[in-house]
Order: structure tokens, then sequence, then C-alpha cells
């Protein structure tokens, strides 16, 4: 059975996939993406990385990292 503090990762974990989604969505509107998927987008996995440190540096809290930041492309 999962705990509370679990849930609380999943929920956050969720929510910042949701954002980033959207703003890969945007980036895409704006820029050519040759293979069609965001997450390939240079700028879309800095944007990620950067939002990722502020989370830890600001708030001391774990950050689930998608795959897509470690595999260069």
């Amino acid at each position: 059975m999962a705990n509370a503090a679990t849930d609380a990762a999943s929920h956050a974990a969720w929510t910042l996939w949701r954002a980033l989604r959207r703003q890969g969505y945007v980036l895409r509107e704006i820029v050519e993406v040759s293979t069609a998927d965001f997450q390939d987008l240079r700028l879309w996995r800095r944007q990620f990385a950067n939002l990722a440190v502020g989370l830890v540096e600001e708030y001391r809290r774990p950050v689930l990292v998608p795959m897509t930041l470690t595999n260069p492309s």
C-alpha cells in the first residue's frame, strides 16, 4: 500500500510532466521539430533541467527525471 509521501511524490511528478508537456507543445508551434517530438528539442530539455535544479535548490525535494534528459539526440 502506498504511503502519503509516495502519493505526494507521484502527484508532483504527474503535475510536472503535464506542465512540461504543455511547454513542449508551445515550443513545437514556434520552432520546427524534425522528429515531431518536442522532447527531442534541446531547448525543452534545458528548460526541464533548469526547472529540476531550481526545485531541488529552492525546496530540497527529489525530482524524477525522464529518460529523455539522459538520451542525447
